[in-house]
């Protein structure tokens, strides 16, 4: 079983990919868990995934 990821190295991610690009942030780190999850690797995705789950939109326009 995998551990939670830390919320604040979460946050901290999130932050600097939002920073770095911008809208497309959230699907880029949405990629990063697909292939930690495709590779095996458990934690890595769950980590991803948390990051993911944190830049994503939170409404609609």
């Amino acid at each position: 079983m995998t551990e939670t990821p830390d919320r604040n190295d979460v946050g901290r991610k999130a932050n600097e990919l939002s920073a770095e690009l911008g809208l497309g942030a959230h699907r880029h780190a949405r990629q990063l868990a697909k292939e930690a999850t495709a590779a095996g690797n458990g934690e890595q995705a769950a980590f991803w995934t948390a990051v993911a789950d944190q830049l994503s939109p939170r409404c609609s326009i």
